[in-house]
Order: structure tokens, then C-alpha cells, then sequence
């Protein structure tokens, strides 16, 4: 996901480097940090997608 976000503009580019720090804090364990992490990883795409607008013409 991180690479999309960052190279093809998925998502917006402060979300993409959030998700290489999540893929980076996902298989430290450090207690729970990277699963809360990746929470609110998900939280922030979940709004993204459903807030942006739709600018572009149908296929």
C-alpha cells in the first residue's frame, strides 16, 4: 500500500509514509504499539476514502 500511495498517488503522501512507518512498526514487538498503530492506520485511510472527492470523469 505504502509503495501505491507514494509512487502512483492512491492515497494523499502523508498517508503513504504513515504506512511504511506502520509496515515498519508492525513485526517489532513492543507491546501492543504496532497494532494500535495499525488501528489508527486504518482509521485514517477509512475517512480518506470516504471523505476525498471524485474529480474524475467516468470511464
Amino acid at each position: 500500500m505504502a509503495v501505491a500511495a507514494l509512487r502512483h498517488g492512491v492515497l494523499p503522501r502523508w498517508l503513504g509514509w504513515s504506512s511504511v512507518v506502520t509496515a515498519v512498526l508492525l513485526p517489532l514487538a513492543i507491546g501492543f504499539v504496532g497494532f494500535l498503530v495499525f488501528l489508527l492506520w486504518i482509521l485514517f485511510v477509512s475517512g480518506v476514502l470516504a471523505f476525498r472527492s471524485n474529480d474524475r470523469a467516468p470511464a
